[in-house]
Formats: C-alpha cells, structure tokens, sequence
C-alpha cells in the first residue's frame, strides 16, 4: 500500500483502535530521513525537549526536507501526518548523527516515541553524499563497518533510557544496521525487542 493512502485511510485511528503493523514500521523507517536534527534534542542532551510531530508547520517541513533524497514525498508524507489523529502525538529524541571521512561512514539514528505502542529505534539510510555511498558499497567488502559498531551501541544507550519494549528499523542501509544491532546487542536486550524491520536493506558480507 502506498505510504500517503495508508496515512488517510487509518490516519483517524489510534494505535489502540487499529494496532501498530508492518506498514506503520516501513512509515517510520522512510520518516527517518528528514533533518529532524534541526528541531530534536541529541542523545547527549538530557535535558532537551523532544519534537512532537504536532508541532509540524508548513514552514519547518520545508526545512526539514532540504537534503532528503525524495523532498517531494517527504513533504507530502509530513504534511499528511500532521492531521492525523494516529502520528500527531509521536516524538521524535535521541538524535545521534556521525559524518566521518576517516572513518568512510554517514550515520544517523533516532527514536521515535508512540504513544500506545512505545518506541521505535530507527537507523536512516544511505544520503545524498558521495561518502554515504562510499560506506554503502564498504558494506559488501567488510563484515564490520562503524555504523553496525555504533548501531549496537546507540540501542544500549537509548534502552538504558526507555522503558518496556522496543521496535527497531531503518530503510535501506538502515535496515542493514538495524537487524545488525539487533542481532549483537546483550540477551536482556534482544528481550525487549518487539521487531525488527528492514525496508530493503542489503545483506551482510560473508568470506
């Protein structure tokens, strides 16, 4: 179902009246590509405020798109959510963002706060730079790459912060990382873990 269709025909509903499901996982995964380092606090700001989907306007959605690989649809996604009775009360914290041509690695991860569901861990894909793609094709040369270290230890850090289950996701190389730092972090974690979804991440690099 596409994206948008799916944000009006259930946008009505709470995740109490129609429970959260595997479309609501690929929506959250593609949400993770705006800048929304510009509005939320970071992982290193205990005392930032999250941003709140309902404080979405039409003027920092544009700001939010610049630099997303697809503005257009983002733009149409962000716009829609704001009606919403669904996604208007999520928020969004935990920004953690690394951009390293040492290291050849385009990081970026958030956590998304669902009222009635609880929390979504998510890792954002491959940009827009030539160093993004540059990770992107190490991932088919190494078995392990920084953002898969940074991953795990992003997800040990946030669940130390939250409580009760978790989803973890991410599009594309995101969904490499999430189902990397899901298989990696400690048992107690792996516990909490409700589901990971990776909307078509690539595979792993095996000897």
């Amino acid at each position: 179902m596409h994206l948008k269709r799916y944000i009006y025909k259930f946008g009505d509903k709470s995740f109490d009246e129609f429970p959260f499901g595997n479309v609501d996982g690929a929506l959250f995964a593609y949400l993770s590509y705006p800048c929304w380092e510009k509005v939320a606090p970071s992982i290193d700001d205990p005392d930032g405020k999250p941003f709140c989907f309902d404080e979405l306007t039409p003027e920092n959605i544009k700001m939010l798109i610049v630099g997303s690989p697809t503005p257009n649809q983002h733009r149409k996604l962000l716009t829609a959510i704001i009606k919403t009775k669904r996604y208007r009360n999520v928020k969004i914290k935990y920004i953690q963002e690394k951009f390293s041509y040492e290291k050849k690695q385009q990081y970026f991860a958030l956590t998304f706060e669902i009222p009635g569901v609880g929390h979504y861990i998510c890792f954002r894909g491959t940009d827009l730079t030539i160093l993004g793609w540059e990770e992107n094709f190490r991932f088919t040369l190494k078995t392990q790459n920084p953002s898969q270290i940074d991953a795990v230890e992003y997800i040990n850090k946030v669940a130390d912060k939250i409580d009760g289950p978790f989803y973890i996701g991410g599009h594309s190389k995101g969904g490499n990382l999430a189902i990397y730092a899901g298989v990696k972090i400690a048992p107690e974690l792996q516990d909490r873990v409700i589901k990971v979804y990776s909307i078509d991440g690539p595979g792993f690099y095996s000897k």
